[in-house]
Parts: C-alpha cells; structure tokens; sequence
C-alpha cells in the first residue's frame, strides 16, 4: 500500500507491506494491542490507550491527507430523531480536526 504523507509541506511516498491485513477497526485494534507493529489510525480509535502508555503515536509531525466524510439519508424521508443524534456525535467526536 502506497500512501503520501505530509510534514511541514513536503510529501513522502511510504509502501507499506506486512503479513497482517485486516479490514476491521476490531482486527486493527487487536493486531496492535498484541504488539503485532504500527498501524495508521484515527488518534480517537486508541484514545485509551495513548493516555495510559500502553500504546505509542509515532510520526507526529507527520500527516496524512484530510478524508472527506459524508452523511447519506434516504430520499424523500426525514432522518429519525436517532440518525440524526449519531451524526451530531460524530460531528462532535470529529470537531477537534476543525
């Protein structure tokens, strides 16, 4: 996998390869917690564990592009008092990037 990262406006190209592929946050999760190596992820996804040591943020001058995200409701219909709840929690858990 080849992803670009930033650092104070210059971009590195990084491959990365390994034997362990997920496609879960769960799998990510329990790949790194097992001491398994790095992992990209959402600084939110192992809040917990930042703040008691037991995992490491390595690269933080580094960056890596911003990722648009979407809200879909279905045509036609008002969203439920709930789907629009979670879209504010999400709203209010992703503030901190604004």
């Amino acid at each position: 996998m080849d992803r670009p990262f930033n650092k104070a406006g210059e971009e590195q190209s990084v491959i990365f390869s390994g034997r362990i592929r997920v496609n879960a946050a769960e799998g990510l999760r329990e790949a790194v917690l097992a001491h398994q190596g790095l992992a990209m992820a959402s600084q939110w996804m192992f809040a917990p564990e930042l703040a008691d040591g037991s995992v490491r943020e390595v690269m933080k001058d580094w960056t890596l592009p911003d990722l648009d995200l979407w809200t879909v409701f279905p045509t036609g219909r008002m969203a439920s008092a709930n789907a629009r709840a979670f879209v504010e929690y999400v709203q209010g858990l992703l503030a901190w990037k604004a």
